[in-house]
């Protein structure tokens, strides 16, 4: 769920050793998920499903988009902003109540 994902964020974030040597791991899956969600407008258009669009608040709690003056986090950060831009009024309706309801969660 997401508080254990965010539980293990906050833990890697605090081991500086660890999240040096997977950053760019995650960096690069990062990347390739956004690929899957969608490249292009037409792609984005279709995603309207909360199954869909789940993986979406993972990224954005990401500890690799903590920091927006490292170019790779900020080139995240702008293509998940592009993608929720094209994507229709409905999904980004059902990316707000993924948010809401997924991660929402008190400690």
């Amino acid at each position: 769920d997401s508080g254990g994902l965010l539980n293990a964020f906050k833990e890697l974030s605090d081991s500086s050793d660890l999240q040096a040597q997977i950053e760019m791991s995650m960096i690069n899956a990062a990347f390739e998920g956004l690929n899957g969600w969608a490249n292009d407008h037409d792609e984005a258009s279709a995603l309207v499903h909360r199954d869909q669009l789940r993986g979406m608040p993972s990224l954005l709690l990401s500890p690799i988009l903590a920091n927006p003056q490292r170019p790779q986090s900020y080139e995240l950060m702008s293509r998940m902003m592009r993608l929720v831009a094209w994507m229709p009024p409905e999904g980004r309706r059902e990316l707000q109540e993924v948010i809401i309801e997924d991660c929402s969660e008190e400690e």
